[in-house]
């Protein structure tokens, strides 16, 4: 489903919240042995780490804890039109990072909290809101006369299947309709192999109120940021046959890149979206 040449950058240094084993929510069902069938979850946030102290925080920020005040962090919320293009709810996967330091990769690991619940899934819906969260940039080494930059780049997988009942038993059926798919891409009307699969959504981002904040930093910061939506995969036209040309991939990502720099604590901080200046729906 992944593929691994479009990365997706960003930093947290906080460990995501989820459920312990003994928290997990159940749906009040029976099991054979008579005890309560648990419902299944998903962890509300993801997160990874670097040696050097970066790191990344996806999901439902406004229930974890992860605003030390020491802590320089970057905020990035993802806004309802995004979430909102279907009316049941979706779940994303946070995977495929990296961090680039001057435009060298830096290593990271996942960071697994000692509960154990799953991760990497944050569940969406009419209501939810994505938040991205970086954290650590106050280790990042002040750029002096050589431009020092580091860079955060991911994706968010849409998982984009779901169990149908028919008259010959369950089945795999995509998420997304046709419709939701055009609407993923900003699109109306054909598609034919010419059309951009995706839209630049930074412009949608930097429109609301804190969309893009920095956290404990005022002074010193420049920050750049992108947002792009769009479709990977298998393309598969209306009609549900594959058709590289005039189809549609069936798996829906946003990409998130953010570029940081240390500047001068006398520096007033700066957070620049970066929106193309023609992009072709």
């Amino acid at each position: 489903m992944k593929k691994k040449q479009i990365l997706f950058l960003f930093a947290a240094s906080a460990l995501f919240a989820a459920c312990s084993s003994d928290e997990m929510p159940t749906n009040n069902g029976s099991t054979p042995e008579g005890g309560e069938e648990p419902t299944e979850v998903y962890a509300s946030t993801y997160s990874a780490t670097s040696e050097e102290g970066f790191g990344v925080t996806i999901g439902d920020l406004s229930a974890s804890a992860t605003k030390a005040d020491a802590t320089v962090s970057f905020e990035l919320t993802i806004p309802d039109e995004i979430l909102r293009n279907q009316a049941e709810s979706y779940v994303l996967e946070a995977d495929d990072f990296a961090i680039r330091s001057d435009g060298e990769y830096v290593s990271f690991e996942k960071t697994e909290n000692s509960h154990g619940a799953s991760y990497g899934l944050v569940e969406i819906n009419r209501n939810g809101k994505l938040g991205i969260q970086i954290n650590g940039l106050e280790n990042i080494l002040p750029s002096g006369e050589k431009r020092h930059e580091i860079t955060f780049e991911g994706y968010l997988w849409i998982q984009n299947e779901k169990e149908e009942e028919t008259e010959n038993g369950v089945i795999m059926v995509e998420r997304f309709t046709w419709e939701d798919k055009l609407a993923w891409i900003g699109r109306e009307g054909n598609i034919d192999a010419t059309v951009t699969r995706g839209w630049d959504a930074t412009k949608m981002v930097s429109q609301q109120k804190n969309g893009a904040v920095l956290i404990n930093g005022e002074n010193g910061y420049g920050v750049r940021y992108n947002v792009y939506q769009g479709l990977q995969g298998t393309q598969y036209n209306e009609d549900g046959q594959q058709d590289d040309e005039c189809g549609l991939g069936n798996t829906p990502y946003i990409k998130i890149s953010v570029h940081v720099n240390r500047l001068d604590n006398s520096v007033e901080s700066q957070i620049v979206p970066l929106i193309p200046d023609e992009v072709n729906y």
